[in-house]
């Protein structure tokens, strides 16, 4: 209450008889006393709570870390490059390695310290993720080294090697945090050596057929581990699952006999598009019309050719699909307005 209007109260009070003067003057000398309180905060303006202040100020710094972090990396891969552009043929072998190790630690060292703090910010989350992504390429180079100048392993058998071992660093961090980084880069680890693998032990060089089915059939393995939860992040694993089981279609045109692999891949993109339907998986679904974007009219062209049947398949394709999209839209609207 202001002064004010507590003295014409008083007042008030005292002419109708309620209050002595004695009392009055009671009442002044107390609340003249009593420190007066802050107005309280305009219309609109956001109050933050006492535990709110230290947990948006942790926030903070652990945004300007991964800055930081990412900064420091920057640096540190572009030192290297320089020492190996300019002094490497002049290096002995245990310097490589040394170097080599050296940084790699560094970076997987420096995920397993902020790990702790990961589950308390997403900043440093990512930070760590990326973190442990540089120390996978490091172990393959690392590995390389070792391989190639120590152990002198047999050139054919070197992409196996490197990457199995990546692989296998890359499954470890994966079980102490699921990265996306981390995942990309087993992914991209495992093919490599299953990959190096088939060439080293084929008699003859594969061709097409061969990585495309590699590649079709790993993606979609991949893809489904992440959809059931074995394998994590599940988004990341079913995106790179999609992309890459469609990239293996594309390998698949290039074996001489287009028509079925892009018929194939006609077939993956459909069921793409289907399996986003159930689970709101919006990224299944950009990628399955990705695929028929891109296959649908390569098999029109192989089928018809220069004639008319080409513009009028893609055109009744193309009708087709706007009213498949209208259909589900207006489904989804309406099972939305019978639950409401």
């Amino acid at each position: 209450m202001e002064r004010d209007v507590l003295q014409e109260l008083l007042d008030a009070w005292r002419r109708a008889g309620i209050v002595t003067e004695e009392q009055v003057d009671r009442i002044r000398a107390h609340e003249a006393a009593r420190p007066v309180a802050a107005p309280p905060p305009p219309s609109g303006t956001p109050v933050l709570r006492a535990a709110e202040v230290p947990a948006r100020a942790a926030d903070r710094r652990a945004r300007i870390a991964e800055v930081v972090g990412y900064v420091g990396a920057a640096f540190a891969l572009g030192a290297v490059g320089l020492l190996v552009a300019e002094y490497w043929p002049d290096l002995v072998v245990w310097a490589r390695v040394a170097l080599a190790a050296v940084l790699t630690s560094v970076a997987l060292g420096a995920g397993v310290l902020l790990r702790g703090r990961a589950a308390d910010s997403d900043a440093i989350d990512r930070l760590v993720g990326a973190l442990w992504a540089v120390g996978v390429a490091g172990v393959a180079w690392t590995t390389g080294i070792v391989a190639w100048d120590v152990a002198g392993v047999d050139e054919r058998w070197m992409p196996s090697v490197v990457a199995g071992v990546a692989a296998l660093v890359a499954a470890v961090l994966l079980a102490l945090g699921r990265h996306v980084l981390v995942q990309l880069a087993g992914f991209i680890a495992l093919g490599s050596a299953v990959a190096g693998t088939l060439v080293a032990i084929a008699p003859l060089e594969p061709g097409p057929l061969a990585f495309g089915v590699l590649i079709t059939g790993g993606a979609a393995a991949w893809g489904l581990a992440g959809a059931g939860g074995w394998l994590g992040p599940r988004r990341s694993a079913e995106i790179t699952g999609a992309v890459f089981t469609l990239i293996g279609t594309q390998v698949l045109t290039a074996t001489g006999w287009p028509r079925p692999a892009l018929a194939f891949g006609i077939v993956l993109a459909l069921v793409l598009v289907l399996l986003s339907i159930p689970g709101g998986r919006l990224h299944l679904l950009y990628i399955g019309a990705f695929g028929l974007f891109v296959n649908v009219p390569r098999l029109v062209v192989e089928l018809f050719s220069d004639t008319l049947g080409a513009p009028a398949t893609l055109l009744t394709t193309g009708v087709l699909l706007i009213l498949m999209a209208v259909g589900l839209g207006r489904l989804r609207r309406s099972q939305e307005v019978d639950h409401a």
